[in-house]
């Protein structure tokens, strides 16, 4: 089974809904969709909702990821906001080692308080 996305370009942001099995793989397929669609449209701040993806990769996946993706995203992505489940501690590991590597990113477990800290200016 495939993970699906929905990727929308919204005034200020480019909007990611994930669903589905995910895996390294498919979340670095998921980094390079999200800089092609940050480079056409000319934003900078991205909402990622995961909260429907099934099968969480691996913590070390997770650290893997973030090395791979963070340097792809540098002069790309200024804002990266993640909208997660409460049920575990992966993607705070996945902020903690992004933020490590130089990317402006938060986890969130609600839409609305993720897209009003990547509309507003703080970081």
């Amino acid at each position: 089974m495939t993970y699906d996305i929905a990727l929308m370009v919204k005034d200020q942001y480019v909007s990611v809904q994930a669903s589905g099995p995910s895996s390294l793989i498919s979340y670095m397929d998921l980094c390079h969709r999200l800089i092609q669609a940050c480079e056409d449209s000319g934003r900078r701040s991205i909402l990622v909702d995961i909260r429907e993806i099934s099968e969480t990769p691996r913590i070390i996946d997770f650290y893997q990821l973030a090395k791979e993706a963070s340097p792809l995203t540098q002069d790309k992505i200024t804002k990266f906001a993640l909208v997660r489940k409460k049920d575990g501690d992966e993607e705070s590991f996945i902020e903690v080692v992004m933020r490590h590597r130089g990317m402006n990113i938060k986890s969130f477990h609600n839409d609305k308080e993720a897209l009003s800290w990547l509309l507003n200016g703080e970081t």
